[in-house]
């Protein structure tokens, strides 16, 4: 009986070892912030600065960086006669003068898209929500669908 209670009290012990091999989610979740979302962060957060330096203010608050994958930066505009301003400042070396600022961060290509992000005052007087403008879509069936 004696070394039963030996095996089983062995199997017990084990059993409640386990869980220092596991891996915590706390931890998973820690070691992607640090390898992904981190520099992600570093990489936009220098391009920001660069991009308010370089634009006008009038053209700052209509544009957002939406993010950058394979060299591509992609910047949101909310209206037509800015994105044709931005267009004019691409065509005249943007894109360099971006380099230039931030020559840690590798930028190929600037991709100037026609869309609406969510600010921190999009909020009326008594603190709801404001709707958002329908989106528009160009080139597809939608766009005949949403003109009634």
């Amino acid at each position: 009986m004696n070394a039963w209670d030996d095996q089983k009290l062995q199997r017990v012990h084990q059993a409640a070892a386990r869980p220092d091999r596991l891996c915590r989610l706390g931890n998973t979740v820690q070691s992607y912030i640090d390898r992904v979302v981190e520099p992600r962060q570093e990489k936009l957060g220098l391009l920001a600065q660069a991009w308010a330096q370089l634009l006008p203010a009038a053209l700052e608050e209509h544009s957002c960086l939406d993010n950058i994958h394979r060299g591509t930066l992609r910047v949101l505009v909310d209206d037509a006669a800015s994105l044709y301003e931005l267009n004019l400042l691409q065509q005249q070396g943007l894109l360099n003068e971006l380099r230039t600022l931030c020559p840690t961060v590798a930028v190929s290509r600037l991709k100037l898209v026609r869309g609406y992000w969510q600010p921190n005052d999009w909020k009326d007087h008594e603190g709801r929500q404001k709707r958002r403008p329908p989106r528009q879509y160009k080139n597809s069936y939608h766009s005949y669908a949403y003109k009634k």
